[in-house]
């Protein structure tokens, strides 16, 4: 029953989801302790409520995730080491379709931590906290700017308001994400799930998530107050932005060919600070130079002048000597 439940959820179509939430329920009744069926239910109760968000059923899609997040509390229950409930549940509270009340925040980011310390090694726990982490921090600074139109982007942050992080907020998301690339690195490595170190998601999705994490760290540096300071941020997020744009081509190349348009410009202003200040270098050491060549005339002159003198005095006490 289980398997035919995750085939159906796995076509995608809101009628197979129906399908195998109706064969997902029936499975829980009849293994009510079974953390894999928890899982599979919430799993399928948080596809429902994505469709839900597609059609634009706000009001189906927060039931949805309430039952989700229910669903996934139910499998932390049965099984307390379940990485991917906490992180459903970090992105959940997030989202604001549970709890509603002031301590949403603190509570995302205790399950995204709960997430990082069962599961150090997957990128994925890491993309959990840098959620987190943006979303109660710049996320809630440029709430004002989203709902006016100036905000905006793949995370919802828009680029400007990253300049209102605070040194502490921008280390630890920086921490974060640059972690979550090394890692997802070495995961791409993985072709398969078979040795069970890697969660069950597809490529495509690790892809995508790889991407993000880039497209994150392009943001974080691009905004960040030392970018021109030539501590290597400028090079690092021209890296990270070009990383995303091969990754996910349809949603990051046209950013990063206006970086690169803008790296262009920085190399070519660069460059003529450069020879401005070698030409104003040299046009200093032209000054110089005439005072800088009278000045070691005047003291070879008084040189010769005093050899001259010494010569004529030891000619004079020769003269005496010989009287």
């Amino acid at each position: 029953m289980l398997g035919q439940a995750l085939t159906a959820q796995a076509s995608g179509s809101p009628e197979a989801l129906e399908d195998a939430l109706e064969a997902l329920e029936r499975a829980r009744d009849l293994a009510p302790t079974t953390a894999e069926v928890a899982m599979a239910h919430a799993a399928a109760l948080l596809k429902q409520g994505s469709l839900a968000v597609n059609a634009s059923r706000p009001s189906s899609a927060i039931k949805a995730k309430k039952e989700a997040a229910a669903a996934y509390t139910a499998a932390l229950k049965l099984r307390p080491t379940l990485v991917e409930a906490y992180r459903q549940l970090a992105v959940l509270h997030l989202d604001g379709a549970v709890g509603g009340t002031s301590k949403w925040r603190a509570t995302a980011l205790r399950h995204a931590k709960s997430a990082l310390a069962l599961a150090p090694a997957l990128a994925s726990s890491y993309d959990a906290l840098a959620e987190v982490l943006l979303r109660t921090s710049a996320w809630a600074k440029a709430a004002t700017a989203q709902v006016s139109g100036q905000g905006g982007g793949d995370d919802g942050i828009g680029l400007a308001n990253m300049t209102a992080l605070t040194g502490e907020e921008r280390s630890k998301l920086l921490q974060a994400v640059r972690a979550s690339i090394e890692l997802s690195a070495v995961e791409a490595k993985v072709s398969s799930n078979s040795s069970g170190n890697l969660p069950s998601t597809s490529d495509t999705e690790r892809g995508e998530a790889a991407a993000l994490a880039h497209y994150r760290l392009f943001r974080l540096l691009a905004s960040h107050p030392d970018l021109e300071s030539g501590t290597g941020l400028l090079r690092e997020a021209i890296d990270a932005i070009r990383s995303a744009a091969r990754m996910q081509p349809s949603r990051y190349a046209k950013l990063a060919k206006k970086f690169a348009e803008f790296e262009t410009a920085e190399r070519l202003s660069k460059e003529a600070d450069r020879r401005g200040a070698l030409e104003r270098e040299a046009m200093v050491r032209a000054m110089h130079t005439p005072s800088e060549d009278k000045r070691l005339q005047e003291e070879e002159d008084a040189a010769i002048a005093a050899e001259r003198e010494a010569e004529a005095a030891a000619r004079g006490n020769r003269k005496e000597e010989l009287r």
